[in-house]
């Protein structure tokens, strides 16, 4: 039970500060190439997003 807990506060803890600073982490992600290419593959690989992004790129 006590590991689950301090697991619980670890994750939630760690998801905290993601958004808090997500800006930052962000910016942090997309000045690494690799990282940048890798981050855009995943969020273009998502239908919706694609098609909201494609369609606003052709108006």
């Amino acid at each position: 039970m006590t590991r689950v807990l301090t697991w619980m506060i670890t994750v939630l803890s760690f998801g905290t500060l993601i958004y808090r600073y997500r800006y930052k982490v962000l910016d942090l992600l997309t000045a690494v190439p690799y990282l940048r290419r890798w981050l855009i593959q995943q969020t273009m690989s998502v239908p919706y997003v694609r098609r909201k992004l494609v369609s606003n790129m052709f108006k």
